[in-house]
């Protein structure tokens, strides 16, 4: 919210501009951070639940470039999904970010998928951007989709069919909150019949 092509300021006028328009438009403080120039990616976190264990699927993001020559996801872009996406080859690069992916991802606490933002500074240093912990799971759109589907060749239904499966195989002794209600067992064949339908 509220991040667009003035977002980036390179005078104290500027800032104070870019701040008074967010209060004026939202009605909310301005979050200013050290701008990040380097490379973005989005990081899905899916478990494994045969493996019990978890997937880091990046992929690159490339935002067109600005009236103002840079590149960074805006809240215009992010709605357009005009940004690219690119799968991530250079392999210390990608174990670096994967690794800063789930740290985050563990560190908050979450569990069975995720979405995890980060972007390189000027020294190519990842840093974390954002946790999106319920990501867009809209056909088509978001980028948690397209993780799965570049990385591990994932399409939308099954993946769709993982996340509910891991739902309804959660332990209830580890749910937390949850309430402790065990899943009907036709629930998921009921499920699977459903989303092969579609």
């Amino acid at each position: 919210m509220g991040v667009d092509a003035d977002s980036l300021v390179h005078t104290f006028t500027q800032l104070q501009s870019k701040v008074r328009s967010i209060a004026d438009k939202l009605g909310s403080d301005a979050l200013i951070e050290e701008y990040l120039p380097g490379r973005e990616f989005s990081v899905g976190i899916l478990k494994d639940a045969e493996a019990d264990d978890y997937c880091a699927l990046p992929l690159e993001l490339v935002a067109p470039v600005n009236d103002s020559g840079t590149r960074f996801l805006s809240g215009q872009i992010k709605s357009a999904d005009t940004e690219q996406h690119f799968a991530v080859t250079d392999a210390a690069l990608r174990a670096n970010i994967n690794t800063l992916a789930m740290n985050v991802f563990r560190v908050l606490g979450a569990r069975d998928y995720g979405r995890i933002d980060i972007r390189l500074n000027a020294a190519g240093v990842p840093h974390f951007l954002e946790a999106n912990l319920l990501p867009s799971l809209l056909e088509g759109y978001g980028n948690f989709p397209k993780t799965c589907l570049l990385n591990a060749g994932l399409a939308y239904e099954p993946m769709l069919l993982r996340i509910v499966e891991l739902a309804l195989h959660r332990d209830p002794a580890t749910a937390g909150d949850t309430p402790e209600v065990l899943p009907d067992p036709g629930l998921l064949s009921a499920f699977k019949t459903a989303v092969e339908a579609v």
